[in-house]
Formats: C-alpha cells, structure tokens, sequence
C-alpha cells in the first residue's frame, strides 16, 4: 500500500508463501506465511473488499487453496486546505484543492450540500467560477486516488455582499410647478441595478422609477426626507439617505430689455444675457421663435456670431436658475441688410470744366434712400469728382477731368454707407476724351502802301491777337508762320512791278515775313495771305489766315483777292 511494487513466491517443497518488499531498487525479507500442501501457484487481490491486496495459493498436494488476508491499515486520503476562504458576489473567485495519503492521481467531486450558484469543482480540484448570490455554503468534497480509495472534508463557504453605493451624494432643490428630473446611479455591484423608496417620503409629485429616475412635477413646497436603496443582478444592496426641498419659485427677469440691431456680413456686438431674482447660476436658451442665421446663443448667455441674412427676428430666450425656475423675454431683432448701389457712365474733356451728373443711384431695404452717404474711395490721376449730392436715392457731383486725365475710361469707387454701418460699393466711369483744339484771334488786316518796291516786314504781333488753350493756357509763342501765298506772280508783269523777284521772305524763326510792297497795275491789287499756325500739348493744331494786301492806289478801291498765283513754304516743322 505504499505505491511501491512488491514480490510473492509460492514455495513448493516448504509449504510456505515468501513475500519481499519493494523498497525502490532492493527487496527487504523475505516475510514467510505457512499455506497447505505443495503450492503451485499464488494470486493476488483485494478478496475482502476491503482496498488492500491479499495472497491465495493452490496446493497441488492438499488438493484445497489457502487465502491469505492483507491485515495491514491503509493511511487515510487527507483533502487540504481545512477551510476555504470567503467570496464576494460578482467578484471572480478560485481556490485548488488537494489530496494526500493515497496513489495519485486524484479525482475530486461535490458528494453532498451545494456550491455558490456560479462555482464549479473541476475533477482536477479546482473550485473556481464568479458567485452570483451572497450567503453561506456548505458541501462535502471527496477526493478519490488512483486506487479508488476515497477521502473527504466538510467545507462551509461564505460569500459576502460587495459594497453597493448610491449615486449622487445630494440631490439638488425643486420648485413647485417646474418638472423635476435626476437619475440615480449605483456603483460596486453587479448591472443592472433597481432602484427603490425604503424610508421615508418623496416630494409630493415625484415618483422613483425602478431605473433610478426620479421625476415629476413638485406640487408643495417643504424638504422631503428618504432613503433610496439599490439592489443589483445578485441581489446585493446599498443605500443612501436623501433631503430634496421643494420651493416656490420667484420671478426671474431676463435683460437686457432690449437687443442692439445687427448687420449681414458683420460681426455682431457681442451681447451677454443675464438674469436675475432667481438662484444663480442660471442658463440660457431659444425657447421659441429662431434667432438669425449665422448667431448663436449660448448655455452662459453669450449672443453672438455674423449674421448670413437679413430681416428681423423674433425669439424668446428663458433662463433656468440653479432650482430650475424660468423666466423668459421676447425680443426682436433687426439684421440690417447692406445697401446697394449702381454707377453710370461719363464722358469728360481734358481740361474742360467740370459738370454736374447722375454718378450713382442707391437704395436700402431698411433706411431711406435719401438718407445715405456717398463717398469716393478711389480716383484716377486727373478726375476730380466734387459735390456728391443725394437725392431720393439720386447720386449727383461735379465732375471734371483735367488736362493730366488719361484718355479712355477712368474708374471711380464709390462707396455707399447706411446708418447702421452696412457698405456696398460701385464704379463710377469717367470716358475722357481729348482737350479741344487751342483758339487763334487776329489783329486787322494790314495794307503795305506806298507801293515803293521794297519790303514790308509783317511781324506775329502785328497779326495775332492772342493764341489760348484750355490745357495749355497761352500759346502765343508758340504761333509760327506756316506758309505765305500771293495772287500775283512774283516779278509780275506791268508797270510799278520794278522787276524784282523774291517778293515773300519768311523769316528762319517763322515769326515774321518780309512781303513787297508793289503790285500790277494791269490788275486790282495784290493780296498776300499769310497761314499761322499753332500746336498744343495734345497735338491739336489749329491753322489761321491773315491777310496783308497792296491796293491798287491809295485812294483807290481795296485790294481784291484773286486766285493763288505762287505759294511760299515755312521751313518751320
């Protein structure tokens, strides 16, 4: 019985059964047991049934069989530990169990009570598993050797309650009248929890869902004592005590009264709500109506955003105090949409003067026309646009291009501005065309008498009065001869002609002519014509004739001019 193998020998000849007994390696003995007559043969097994090996022979000579009985004791199958450790519901738990005293391996069972609902003893002796139920448990455990020998031990297991704790510490104040709503929660146990009144009374008006909801409406005013207690999936419980005061709520006044106005496309004014008469703190909300596209209300009171479009807006906004008690206010509020403006076209002369015109037309959605303001925030070299007038909506000034103005179109901005700040801008063209041309004025006509042969000189002064520009002012130096005509040959035929030639000298600097003073006698005077001319700035050139002419006689009829007979050219570009 001590797990080691063992020998038996059946002497024939002494009558007698020698056993020797395995000590690892050797044998000790031999131990010898007197049988019947000539043995021949032996066998070994438990006869009795009583766990331990016997001896049996057959006697050849005796003719009968002679059993011998194992009277050696058995040591005891011993399970460990003594006692087991105690649980806790829903807390995973696992203790091994052992064996001693017997052949391994051991087989180990339940043979009487009940585990933990949720522990399992393996056959290897494993008690493991998650309790799902507090209290005390007892079981009988056996262990089983390889040998069928049994042992067992009596176990008591406690499995004890975590503990369960009731969500929120306080609950906060209600109001008569207001809607009440908390939620319970609970915490060291196992989901899901119910949740129930065990002591005392709720506020008139509430009522305790299993779910831990704790809603309704208050209908008196007082402080309500209870205590809440929360059972969860094994029936494990916690509790909490709990003092709720319901009261009657004041006014509450929101402010400000009244709302700043706003504008598309521009920041509004930052704008903190506030309330008062209640508990702080307090939140604010939209409890009806729509605030403008692009603002936002938020939970502190704070208004604020760029509005996307125009109109006015009516909302109310309310504001819940720390006892949710409500006050609200209406209000209206306009986003100004931005004006609108349109410029026309011009046409202007360099250096011209400048004149009143329609430069734009605007209008608003919110104000009157009339009311708005035109400016100019741009203007090209050389526009001048001065004046700016509005009528109903009509945009008039002067406007003026001057001699510097580029020619073709000139852009103006323009901007319009409404009373509430809201701009929206435009062009004003200004089409500019060339200054006109410069204007020549003449002196009288000159008579060259007598008719003595000789050269006369016409000088500039003598001939131009005066020679002006709008962009260049006074050209009078600027005026050259440019050629000279005769309606007489030179050297013409006749008498009082004296044969000479050359009769128009223009001067290299083509500010004066020498002209002679003679003419044919066959004929009614001679006429020079002397062409000026002028160039301004812009390349205008303007030409004028001034005539000089040689009388028949001095008191005769004047000179009468006839076809050109010769022509001569200025060198003057």
């Amino acid at each position: 019985m001590d797990g080691k193998p063992d020998l038996a020998v059946a002497n024939f000849l002494s009558d007698d059964v020698s056993v020797l007994l395995g000590g690892g390696g050797s044998f000790t003995g031999p131990f010898t047991f007197d049988v019947g007559s000539r043995p021949n043969s032996i066998a070994v097994g438990d006869f009795n049934a009583d766990g331990r090996p016997d001896l049996a022979t057959a006697n050849a000579n005796s003719n009968d069989a002679t059993v011998l009985i194992n009277g050696c004791a058995a040591p005891p199958i011993t399970l460990s530990p003594s006692t087991l450790p105690g649980g806790t519901a829903g807390t995973p738990y696992s203790q091994t169990l052992s064996a001693s005293g017997g052949t391994a391996p051991y087989t180990f069972a339940v043979t009487a009570g009940t585990l933990p609902p949720g522990l399992t003893l393996s056959t290897g002796g494993v008690l493991s598993g998650t309790p799902s139920a507090a209290g005390t448990f007892n079981f009988t455990g056996r262990a089983a050797d390889a040998d069928n020998r049994t042992g067992s031990r009596a176990y008591t297991l406690t499995v004890s309650c975590p503990t369960v704790i009731v969500n929120p510490n306080t609950l906060p104040k209600g109001a008569v009248g207001v809607a009440y709503n908390q939620t319970l929660t609970a915490s060291g146990g196992a989901a899901s929890y119910t949740f129930a009144v065990t002591t005392g009374t709720l506020p008139t008006g509430l009522t305790l869902n299993p779910n831990g909801t704790l809603s309704g409406t208050p209908s008196a005013t007082g402080d309500f004592n209870f205590t809440v207690q929360a059972t969860d999936a094994n029936n494990c419980k916690g509790s909490r005590a709990y003092t709720v005061t319901i009261i009657s709520c004041p006014a509450i006044t929101v402010n400000p009264s009244a709302l700043p106005n706003g504008g598309v496309g521009q920041p509004y004014p930052n704008t903190t709500l506030s309330a008062s008469g209640g508990a702080a703190p307090y939140t604010f909300a939209v409890t009806s109506g729509a605030l403008p596209a692009g603002l936002t209300l938020s939970i502190s009171g704070v208004l604020s955003g760029t509005p996307t479009a125009g109109g006015t807006f009516n909302f109310t906004v309310t504001a819940t105090d720390a006892n949710s008690c409500k006050g609200s206010r209406s209000y209206t509020l306009v986003i100004n949409r931005p004006p609108t403006i349109t410029g026309t076209t011009l046409s202007r002369q360099q250096g011209a003067a400048g004149t009143t015109s329609t430069i734009a037309t605007v209008s608003d959605a919110e104000d009157a026309a009339g009311s708005l303001t035109v400016t100019v925030t741009s203007l090209p070299a050389g526009i001048t646009v001065t004046g700016i007038t509005n009528t109903n909506g009509t945009i008039t000034a002067n406007v003026a291009a001057s001699c510097n103005a580029a020619l073709g179109n000139n852009t103006v901005g323009l901007k319009v501005t409404d009373g509430g700040g809201l701009t929206a801008t435009a062009s004003l063209t200004v089409n500019v065309t060339a200054s006109s041309p410069p204007t020549i004025t003449l002196k009288p006509s000159l008579s060259a008498f007598p008719n003595n042969h000789k050269y006369t000189t016409i000088t500039l002064s003598q001939m131009v009065q005066s020679a002006t520009d709008d962009c260049d002012g006074d050209l009078l130096g600027s005026v050259v001869i440019e050629r000279v005509t005769s309606d007489e040959a030179d050297n013409a035929p006749g008498n009082s002609d004296g044969n000479t030639v050359n009769d128009i000298v223009i001067a290299p600097d083509c500010k004066s002519v020498q002209l002679r003073a003679e003419r044919d006698d066959n004929k009614n005077g001679r006429v020079y014509v002397v062409t000026l001319r002028v160039r301004d700035s812009s390349g205008n050139t303007v030409r004028a004739q001034y005539k000089v002419t040689v009388p028949l006689s001095q008191n005769g009829n004047p000179a009468v001019q006839d076809a050109t007979a010769f022509t001569v050219t200025s060198s003057c570009p």
